[in-house]
């Protein structure tokens, strides 16, 4: 960065939910979460609101890196009907300007499972 250069963020920031229904056992994967192109995004919480049904997650950065060893549980977000506990990233996982989230799903009750949305917050850091 050169000195007339300046770096400022815009710290309170989310992508556009992501809502979804499941079917009985079913499994999405790669479903893709676009981060603007204007800034790099840095995510820092993970946010769900749900119905009392159990499904699991995963995430891939966008370097394709996996951030967990297996499907995380709903629970995590200790909610059911509505907004649990946030679950924090730290540190902050970096997604360069225009880059790509990707998403697996699995439903784990054995019904028709939502609708449910996952919020990716986090803050935009611009160069200028």
């Amino acid at each position: 960065m050169s000195a007339a250069q300046q770096q400022f963020d815009d710290r309170n920031y989310s992508l556009p939910p992501y809502t979804f229904t499941l079917t009985a056992g079913q499994v999405v994967n790669d479903i893709l979460i676009q981060t603007d192109r204007d800034a790099d995004f840095f995510w820092t919480v993970t946010e769900a609101v749900t119905t009392y049904l159990p499904f699991g997650f995963r995430f891939q950065d966008s370097s394709l890196n996996y951030l967990s060893d297996g499907y995380v549980g709903s629970f995590v977000f200790g909610s059911q009907f509505g907004v649990g506990q946030p679950y924090i990233t730290e540190p902050a996982i970096y997604c360069p300007a225009g880059s790509s989230i990707r998403l697996n799903l699995i439903e784990l009750s054995g019904g028709s499972n939502g609708p449910n949305t996952l919020i990716i917050r986090g803050f935009k850091r611009f160069t200028h």
